[in-house]
């Protein structure tokens, strides 16, 4: 347990400082009465920072937020032997810094030495930050991204077969679901009535991505009636970029929802295993085996299908270095477009934070063993020619490690970049969605409700707050 005592402007800074070191449950901020108590101590006055920690008292020059950060990371460092490669820049978008140096004019000395004496980055990070941000700067300028009027679309599909581990996503199970059949007839008068306001507005749809949950999760039937209603509305004689279904779990998917997606002109679909390995798959609660993901991904290249995107996790339950060296050797001796690499996320609503966090049931790999599963993911990539593009990071992901996405060149995902650098708006349809409105560089939010009751119960107040959200 460490005990803490800050100002509560600088709590929620403190706190992502300190967890980079200590599990959740062994935080306590503002949670005592004795001074004796307390670990550590911060204090800001008169453009000074007071940190007592662990009974030394250290004083600094202060310049703002990120000299706290810098400052406490650097204790913590020192007291827990422990060094963090990311440093401070620990949001969950480290390249919209960069980004942001970039169309400064700053050269790439100028922001490695920034990264590394401001935001204290290690140099393999900084690299490949870099890489990353040069890649989506020069697809910003060359699909002119910061055009006026330009919107991408996202759908979601709140539904799954099962529900994985490790998911606290609100998805709902399908089979039997009471909502399921006024959701879906609601998701099509929703995408009516954002169709017709995009249509008086003349906005220029850029990209379209239809997400989940899992979309393929529902009949053939519903499917293709919800892949009509998309078509017909954002789709047809638009000109987009990119349409993507985000097909998701082999065992939702099979070839009438393939053909569909083929006669409503999909651009890209992604088939995630997250595992190649059977024993993994099935711990995760997935029906399907790694050879049945290869046969749906065989089909859908038969259909004609030629961008798919296949994601991983690494640091699933049981999995090491030869599982993760075995699962992308196989995913890349399929030769998809693309390939996204995920950190194993431990969520607080799902069922995996309950059984490994709180029961303490299963043992998630060691940090240095998660270096070792990264570095043969990434050489592996990079050797077959996979070229990363976008990057983010997520809160509570074992071993701090970033999600990326690789891939061939030419296939980047532009849809991915915006909603990483939020470039220009995007209007989320269905349940969970989060439509994001850019005005004068700042982020706007709407949120569409999460759960499929106040969708269904309150969807023309929804809609009407909506709609005055995005007139303003």
């Amino acid at each position: 347990m460490i005990k803490i005592n800050c100002s509560e402007d600088i709590r929620y800074h403190v706190y992502h400082i300190v967890s980079l070191f200590y599990k959740k449950e062994n935080i306590s901020i503002n949670k005592f009465s004795l001074k004796e108590d307390i670990d550590v101590n911060i204090h800001i006055s008169n453009k000074k920072l007071c940190i007592d920690f662990f009974g030394a008292e250290y004083i600094y020059g202060y310049k703002g937020i990120n000299t706290l950060k810098k400052e406490l990371l650097l204790l913590l460092e020192n007291k827990n032997k422990k060094k963090i490669k990311w440093g401070i820049l620990n949001g969950i978008r480290p390249t919209k810094t960069v980004l942001t140096l970039m169309q400064e004019g700053k050269t790439k000395e100028e922001i490695r030495e920034i990264l590394t004496n401001d935001y204290l980055v290690e140099e393999e990070k900084i690299d490949i930050l870099l890489e990353v941000t040069e890649k989506e700067y020069n697809i910003i300028r060359d699909f002119s991204l910061l055009e006026d009027n330009l919107i991408d679309i996202y759908i979601g599909m709140p539904f799954c077969p099962t529900r994985c581990l490790y998911c606290s996503f609100t998805s709902n199970i399908y089979k039997n679901n009471p909502y399921k059949d006024k959701y879906l007839n609601l998701l099509i008068r929703e995408i009516n009535i954002i169709s017709k306001f995009i249509e008086e507005k003349s906005l220029k749809i850029k990209n379209v991505y239809f997400g989940g949950g899992t979309p393929t999760s529902v009949s053939d039937e519903e499917f293709y009636h919800v892949m009509e209603s998309i078509f017909n509305k954002f789709i047809k004689d638009k000109s987009i970029h990119e349409f993507t279904v985000e097909a998701g779990r082999a065992d939702s998917i099979n070839e009438n929802k393939l053909r569909t997606m083929k006669k409503f002109q999909v651009d890209r679909i992604s088939i995630n295993p997250q595992s190649t390995n059977d024993n993994t798959i099935k711990f995760l609660g997935r029906s399907q085996s790694f050879t049945e993901t290869k046969e749906v991904y065989h089909t859908a290249r038969k259909l004609g299908f030629d961008n798919i995107n296949m994601d991983i996790i690494l640091g699933l339950p049981g999995e090491g270095k030869k599982e993760a060296e075995k699962t992308i050797k196989e995913i890349i001796s399929l030769s998809p477009e693309s390939i996204t690499m995920h950190g194993l996320s431990i969520k607080r609503g799902s069922k995996m934070h309950e059984k490994m966090v709180l029961n303490k049931k299963f043992d998630i790999s060691k940090e240095n063993e998660l270096n070792s599963m990264y570095n043969i993911v990434v050489e592996n990539l990079y050797k077959n020619e996979y070229i990363p593009y976008y990057l983010y990071k997520q809160k509570n992901t074992v071993g701090n490690i970033e999600n990326i996405g690789f891939s061939k060149k030419g296939f980047e995902n532009i849809y991915n970049i915006n909603m990483i650098e939020e470039l220009y708006d995007v209007y989320a349809i269905g349940a969970s969605g989060v439509t994001k409105k850019i005005r004068d560089s700042k982020l706007e939010r709407f949120f569409n409700f999460k759960g499929l009751d106040d969708y269904t119960e309150r969807f023309d107040e929804l809609m009407k707050n909506k709609i005055d959200f995005l007139n303003h």
